[in-house]
This record gives C-alpha cells, sequence and structure tokens, in this order.
C-alpha cells in the first residue's frame, strides 16, 4: 500500500451517489448508500447462525398455504388448506407479503446455489399465482383479506367508516391499507432483488387500483380514512414512483399523511404519548423515503424530529420502545411483559438505515447497532429460528415464540424478514472512492464497481478488536471510514500491517484511513470496552447494564413457569409464579466496575454481587437469553 492518511470526524459532507439500476427516478438526495445484500456474505456468528435458522423455517413454509385466500377470493380453486391464526382473520395476506420479501432477500443474500434456485422457484411461483388473481378480478385488486375488494369499493365512494376508540378499523375491517402495504412490499422486493418482472407488473396494476380508490375522495374523507392503520402506503407509493417515474404514484403518497400526527412532527412537537406505536413507525419510514427522492424539506424534518424523540425520548436501553404497544410519556418508562414489541423496531431500523443514507451520522449507526444486538437478534429463538412478538422487560420476564405455522402475528412476518438482511447496514459507500463501516459483524463485501474486497473479522463483544483485510491482487486507492462507536473509550489504537497509526480520539465519529488497498494489507482497530449503567427513565434506581455493544441481563432462578393465554391471537406468554425472586443489587452510587466482574470472554459472563452479600448474579448479553428468565433493570440504589 502506497500510502495512508488518517482522521476521524464527526460530520461529512459528501456530493453524489450511485443510483439502482431498477429506479428510474434517482436518489440524488442521499449522500450514501447501502451495498446490495448480494454484495456481503455473513461469516461465522451469532448473526449467521440466525439467518441460516430463519432460511431453514422460510423453507419449510408451504407457498399454497399462504395464496390460499387469494385465490379463493379471486374465484380459483386453492391448492392447500389455510393457515391458522391471522392468517385465517381479516388481516390474512399480510403474511404472504412478508414472506416473499423475506425469500427474495434470502436468495439474494446467501451463496449456497441449491437453495438459491428453491427461492428463485418460489419467487417466481407466488408472483405467478397473485397475477392469476389479479387477471381473475374485473379490477386490478389482487388480495387475501374477507370482502376487501368490495369494502375499498365502497371507500371509493365515500362511505367510510372508522372505530373511534382504536385505529385498527375501517368499514368493519381490521387493518385493511395495512395489509395490503405488506402485499405491495413483498411484490416492490421481489422486483429489487429477484429482478421478476411480473412482479413489477402486477406492482403497478396494484398502484393504479389504489389510486383509483382514493381518486374521488376529498380531503376529509382521505383523513377519516387514515385515521385506520395504513402500515407504509405511503412508503411503497414512493417505490412505485421510483420504480416507475409515474408522478400520479408520488401524488398519492402524499395523500397517505395523516394531519393529527405528521402536523405536530412537522412542527417538532411530541405528541406520541397514547398513540399505538408501530402505526406511527412505518408512515415516517415514508416520508424518509419522499425525502430521499424529492428533497422535500418537510419530509426530513418529520423523519429525523420522529427518529429523535423515539430513539433519545421513548425507548429503551436495548433499543426497543412501546409498552403495551402504545408510546408512554417521553422519559418515563415503564416494566411489563408487553413491553417492546419486535415490529417497531424493525421499522426503525429502516427508518435509521434511511436518515444515515440522507445524512452518514455515527449516532444513527450507534442506535442502529444496539437496537440490531438487543432487539433484533434477541428476538429469535436462537434454536428454534421462531421469534417473539413481545421482548418483555419486566423483572423476572422470559420471552414467548412463535410456532413455524400457526401464529403468523404481524412480528412473525417482520421476524421472517429480520434474519435473512443482516448484511444490509454493515457496509455504505458514496458515489466516489468511500466505505463506511458501521456494523462489526464477520462478513465479507464485494465492491464490484471500484474492484475492493473486504473481509471483516470481528467478536465483539466477546473481545475487543476488528480486523480488516483484502481480497483484491492490484492495488484500490480508497477511503475506509471505520466507526469509532460511542461506547468505546478514549483509547483506541490502529495498526496497518502491524504499524500503529496515531488518530484522533474521538468516540462517536469515524476513523478514516485513505490508501491504495490491496491483498497484502491488514487493518487492526483495538477498542476500550468498560461497564456502565443506563437509568430507566422514569425510575432512576433501576439501571441496565452496558457493555460494548451488548446489554447485560442477570438471570433469574427459574422458581416455576405460569404459561397464560392472550387473546387468542398472541399465543402464550410467560409469566412468574408468586415465589420468584428477583434479584437486587442495591450498590448505592458505587462505579459499575466495582460491584461487576468479567468471569469469561467467550462465553461473556460477568458476576455481581452487592455489598455484603454471599451470592452473585451472573450477567450476560441480553440477546443471549432464549429459556431463562432475566432481569434487565435491576436496582442498584
Amino acid at each position: 500500500m502506497k500510502r495512508i492518511i488518517i482522521f476521524v470526524f464527526l460530520s461529512i459532507l459528501l456530493i453524489g451517489c450511485t443510483s439502482t439500476e431498477k429506479l428510474k427516478v434517482s436518489k440524488e438526495h442521499q449522500k450514501v448508500e447501502a451495498f446490495d445484500l448480494s454484495k456481503i456474505k455473513l461469516l461465522d456468528s451469532p448473526f449467521k447462525h440466525a439467518m441460516e435458522e430463519d432460511i431453514q423455517w422460510l423453507l419449510n413454509i408451504k407457498p399454497d398455504r399462504l395464496l390460499y385466500r387469494f385465490r379463493k377470493y379471486a374465484g380459483l380453486e386453492p391448492k392447500d388448506s389455510v393457515y391458522k391464526g391471522w392468517e385465517s382473520s381479516e388481516l390474512s395476506g399480510h403474511s404472504l407479503g412478508h414472506y416473499l420479501s423475506a425469500i427474495s432477500m434470502a436468495y439474494t443474500a446467501i451463496d449456497n446455489e441449491e437453495r438459491k434456485q428453491e427461492f428463485e422457484k418460489r419467487v417466481n411461483y407466488i408472483v405467478s399465482e397473485l397475477a392469476k388473481c389479479q387477471q381473475s378480478r374485473s379490477s386490478n385488486y389482487v388480495g387475501a383479506i374477507p370482502g376487501g375488494e368490495e369494502m375499498f369499493n365502497e371507500v371509493s365512494k365515500g362511505n367510510i367508516e372508522t372505530e373511534e376508540a382504536s385505529t385498527f378499523g375501517l368499514n368493519g375491517i381490521w387493518a385493511p391499507w395495512y395489509t395490503m402495504h405488506k402485499l405491495f412490499a413483498g411484490l416492490i422486493d421481489a422486483y429489487k432483488f429477484v429482478d421478476n418482472q411480473q412482479a413489477k407488473s402486477v406492482m403497478v396494476k396494484l398502484g393504479d387500483w389504489a389510486y383509483d380508490i382514493c381518486d374521488d375522495l376529498n380531503e376529509q374523507e382521505m383523513e377519516k380514512m387514515l385515521r385506520c392503520e395504513y402500515g407504509g402506503m405511503n412508503e411503497s407509493l414512493a417505490e412505485v414512483y421510483a420504480i416507475t417515474g409515474n408522478e400520479k404514484y408520488l401524488e398519492l403518497s402524499k395523500r397517505f399523511h395523516d394531519k393529527p400526527v405528521m402536523e405536530n412532527l412537522a412542527k417538532k412537537r411530541d405528541s406520541l404519548p397514547g398513540f399505538h406505536a408501530n402505526t406511527q413507525v412505518p408512515k415516517v419510514v415514508g416520508t424518509a423515503r419522499r425525502y430521499e427522492l424529492t428533497g422535500n424539506e418537510e419530509d426530513l424534518t418529520i423523519s429525523k424530529f420522529f427518529w429523535d424523540r423515539v430513539v433519545n425520548h421513548h425507548s429503551y436501553a436495548m433499543g426497543g420502545h412501546s409498552n403495551g404497544e402504545y408510546f408512554s410519556k417521553p422519559d418515563s418508562l415503564g416494566l411489563s411483559y408487553h413491553t417492546t414489541e419486535t415490529c417497531n423496531t424493525y421499522n426503525m431500523l429502516k427508518l435509521t438505515k434511511h436518515l444515515f443514507q440522507i445524512e452518514p451520522r455515527v449516532e444513527y449507526a450507534d442506535y442502529y447497532e444496539r437496537a440490531l444486538y438487543n432487539h433484533i437478534l434477541a428476538s429469535q429463538d436462537s434454536s428454534t429460528g421462531m421469534v417473539s412478538y413481545y421482548v418483555p422487560l419486566d423483572e423476572g420476564a422470559k420471552r414467548a415464540y412463535s410456532t413455524p405455522f400457526n401464529s403468523w402475528w404481524c412480528c412473525t412476518g417482520t421476524g421472517m424478514e429480520n434474519h435473512v438482511k443482516y448484511g444490509e447496514s454493515i457496509y455504505f459507500k458514496d458515489g466516489k472512492d468511500s466505505l463506511y463501516i458501521n456494523l462489526f459483524i464477520p462478513s465479507k463485501l464485494n465492491w464490484e464497481e471500484k474492484g475492493l474486497k473486504v473481509k471483516l473479522k470481528s467478536e465483539i463483544p466477546n473481545d475487543n478488536k476488528v480486523n480488516l483485510s483484502f481480497g483484491n491482487n492490484s492495488a484500490v486507492k480508497a477511503t475506509i471510514n471505520i466507526r469509532y462507536p460511542a461506547w468505546a473509550g478514549e483509547d483506541a489504537t490502529v495498526r496497518v500491517n502491524e504499524e500503529r497509526k496515531e488518530i484522533e480520539k474521538k468516540p462517536g465519529s469515524y476513523i478514516s484511513l485513505t490508501g491504495d488497498w490491496d491483498s497484502e494489507d491488514e487493518v487492526e482497530i483495538v477498542y476500550t470496552m468498560q461497564p456502565s449503567l443506563e437509568r430507566l427513565p422514569g425510575n432512576l434506581q433501576k439501571a441496565a447494564v452496558k457493555y460494548g455493544p451488548a446489554i447485560l441481563a442477570g438471570k433469574v432462578a427459574n422458581a416455576g413457569n405460569v404459561l397464560v393465554s392472550s387473546n387468542g391471537y398472541l399465543g402464550e406468554l410467560f409469566e412468574p409464579d408468586e415465589d420468584l425472586e428477583i434479584p437486587s443489587l442495591n450498590v448505592g452510587d458505587k462505579p459499575v466496575e466495582k460491584w461487576l466482574e468479567k468471569t469469561s470472554n467467550k462465553p461473556l459472563i460477568f458476576k455481581a454481587k452487592a455489598e455484603g452479600e454471599t451470592d452473585s448474579i451472573k450477567f450476560k448479553p441480553f440477546y443471549k437469553f432464549h429459556d431463562d428468565r432475566y432481569i434487565m433493570y435491576p436496582e442498584v440504589d
């Protein structure tokens, strides 16, 4: 390597970016963009294991069972029985949309040729079946909602009924636009990731249908309709605009904009308390996506303000938010068995990715890492691949997981996607020579247009090192920006080819290395990690223990498991019995390093002992709890 220039910066102003060939509208308001999943391959780590468990589950699902109601309501004979749970409810069809997205991403994310062919076969089959269902109807509608087409036809005439007491009913049907959004998203992903041209055709016709449904609605009627949860319809319609260049889809995207929420966010008012959390996040994902395409400043204001309020005032230490699915008062969070719905964080990570592409700030990457490790990874049972609706944070909580074929919750759908796309936000690029490394997930990157191949090895949080090597034989000039996390100490070291380089010590920035890189070069970054506390907003006597990107939790003795049914849709939840002993540390104002001792790196284990106590509490990363009860916010005062 001929030369290396090193500096650290807190803000980056870049110009230019590349655009995806499948888009007719350029993303000129992005300063950086993520790499396609096909350019990144995961190496051995908990993330790769989670992906493999998810892939096996996806392969066990039968597409014809998810297509049952699509065919039935289109007047075609179903080919198999319908799945139970939510797929037998008014939300039927939402799971097929998520499944289509998941298998499209799996197709592009994996190397195994046999499995790639199977996923491609399934994508093509599902899309062809949806096309048949669309052709069998008198309009461009396609869906699995019972009475869905008839209901939407009534809505198009201005006959709109919504529920005053909730945000889930439209003309007697549970969140129909939410379900349609999932179908749009699946078709978009089948086109983007698998290059299925028929998916584009079905998607565009479905966009025409949506436009026709809303075309005659006046502003008051539209606003009344939007009282009901509509998912990310504004995002999907913006994507259809990006793909086709047809302004009518952008126009409709702008109409899916309910004023009671959006106007307050545009004025930087936090009116979120009491609102259903996951109804709001997808709307803001849509405004961020629109800004990337149009540069509308109000869309950006909404997106950035919402992100700041949710992340810094409504979220728990592990990155999730909501209690009983709703926003609490800012900076006042309660603990229960119904905290941190997983769908919410799935959508917050989508929003964070868009915002990072718009403005590559380290705090976006820091949050993304925190939520990915401590909520998304934690939401999957590592032995079965099943996923959680809630990740409960109450004292002595234990996670409950979906079943392979009968749950079909909203978080089952997002769960199918979560664990096949871990590669999507590790690396970003600008339109020139800069590479951003945001996550320390072991992986390989092939930056084809530059001819640069990067291999990233790390076992964070088990150790504190990040190693980079290069697979290209000829030198490639590039600036590599490695995140200097906010959780790291101010004494990070950088070595290039074993030679130590001086850097400015600024956690919460980027370490930037410019050089001509080839297969003879190696980079090693060593961070320091010390345990610290993050107090529970609203109850400062309780605190979560942080170590690097990981939130630690203490093991609670299993005095007994009480299995309780919820409302028939969420399946089963674990609750503690009366004999469960909840540990308390009571360490006063002692610094955490005085009472928390690391006993093992692999696996990462700590023990904590209060003064005067003989028994210690074993702590380990929160994402490693699957069968045990835990406490994430012990009392420390």
